[in-house]
């Protein structure tokens, strides 16, 4: 249950979830956040691909965490692929975000408005 002064909850797990997308049944994802919603969940099981370091490990997850918490405000998949809303399509692309796009940060202060 979310306390009533919490404004989103990210849960973490070590264990692989996925969600059933297009005729694939068992689709394995990083994370998973409601839109709009007050809650998400991120795994670390595919953010461990390629054996990263440990600061690489930490910047996925962070990365995978805004992302889901920038589902919850309300915010879609982008286009550009350099930012923190571009949409993973299975593969491991959170080492290529830098942040989030002119667009994104946009709507971002839009939606707190």
């Amino acid at each position: 249950m979310k306390p009533l002064n919490v404004q989103v909850i990210a849960g973490i797990t070590a264990h692989d979830i996925s969600i059933t997308k297009g005729g694939i049944k068992d689709y394995g994802i990083m994370g998973l956040g409601y839109q709009p919603g007050d809650a998400n969940v991120t795994s670390i099981f595919r953010l461990k691909q390629n054996n990263p370091t440990e600061r690489l490990l930490e910047q996925r997850l962070f990365k995978t965490v805004v992302h889901e918490i920038g589902h919850n405000f309300g915010l879609q998949h982008c286009n550009n692929k350099q930012c923190i809303m571009a949409d993973a399509e299975g593969k491991l692309n959170q080492d290529n975000e830098s942040g989030f796009c002119n667009d994104c940060q946009k709507k971002i202060t839009f939606l707190n408005q």
